[in-house]
């Protein structure tokens, strides 16, 4: 998934990211739940995505990247969203 802030865009108006998850929640519930092994992040997630708010997903972004290495998510994020991706 790479450094999600700079998924998420470098300025509001370019957020690609929170848009196709939108989409994924609105319309594959039953999967985008199955991806996350605990309700309570499959939660703050969601809530986060749909309320979109662009200062609150670039420092959600920032907080689960690895900061040994800007290229890697921490767990449980990782996993999260490598079983989001193969779904």
């Amino acid at each position: 998934m790479g450094a999600l802030q700079f998924n998420f865009g470098l300025t509001a108006p370019k957020n690609t990211l929170s848009p196709v998850w939108q989409d994924l929640i609105n319309k594959h519930p039953t999967v985008t739940r199955g991806a996350f092994s605990k309700q309570a992040d499959y939660d703050y997630w969601r809530n986060l995505i749909l309320a979109n708010v662009y200062a609150d997903l670039k420092t959600f972004g920032k907080k689960i990247t690895d900061p040994t290495n800007k290229h890697r998510v921490i767990e449980p994020w990782k996993t999260n969203f490598m079983n989001l991706g193969r779904a």
